[in-house]
């Protein structure tokens, strides 16, 4: 169960996102908006969910009318979704296999750059590459969650752990630029993972 929900994680998170924005009351008056609340009128992210909203429910009009980027982020989600999902069924070999033992949120493209590194490696090379390298390593889930502390005033952390320390005191102290690039680093997280996994992918290689 615990290998199940590791490697359909995104997916569920991603379509769980979907349905919370389907179902709210977009009448509420509170706002989660720090600018907002700190009494600006402007910010650039408000009304994004409630877009969003309007898009799901097909009322495109009233969407446009909240934020013209309401329908996009919609189609943005929904593509995101069901890419992690067609990557988390995808068939593995036994090499494969392993691997994902080890990373259950591994795709395919980056578990064929390990298999590619390690294939003229010993079987204690192997080992010991791995062993590293799984220290070194940022879980995809993890990175995804901590990006969504933004929208709740700890914005940036992501970002931090992963080396951009400007950038993330930057969205600390700009509620992630005004959610903005909070959504934006959510819709790429995949993305800002595997970079940075990618230069622990021959680091580790410096013990042969």
């Amino acid at each position: 169960m615990l290998r199940f929900l590791r490697k359909y994680s995104e997916v569920i998170l991603w379509n769980g996102a979907l349905i919370l924005l389907g179902v709210m009351k977009v009448d509420n008056t509170a706002s989660l908006c720090i600018l907002k609340n700190l009494g600006l009128t402007w910010c650039p992210g408000c009304g994004l969910g409630h877009a969003i909203h309007y898009a799901l429910h097909f009322d495109f009009n009233r969407s446009m009318q909240e934020h013209v980027l309401g329908i996009p982020a919609t189609l943005i989600i929904f593509i995101k979704a069901a890419k992690q999902y067609i990557q988390s069924t995808k068939q593995t070999t036994m090499d494969q296999q392993q691997l994902l033992r080890m990373f259950p949120d591994m795709e395919y493209d980056e578990m064929a750059t390990i298999i590619q590194l390690t294939q003229n490696m010993t079987e204690q090379q192997q080992q010991t590459f791995l062993a590293i390298f799984q220290g070194k390593r940022k879980d995809r889930t993890l990175m995804l969650v901590l990006a969504l502390l933004g929208f709740v005033g700890f914005a940036g952390i992501h970002r931090i752990i992963t080396g951009d320390i400007g950038l993330g005191i930057l969205y600390f102290f700009t509620a992630g630029l005004c959610f903005v690039g909070t959504i934006v680093d959510l819709i790429n997280i995949k993305s800002i993972t595997l970079t940075y996994n990618q230069k622990w992918r021959t680091k580790p290689l410096i013990w042969q």
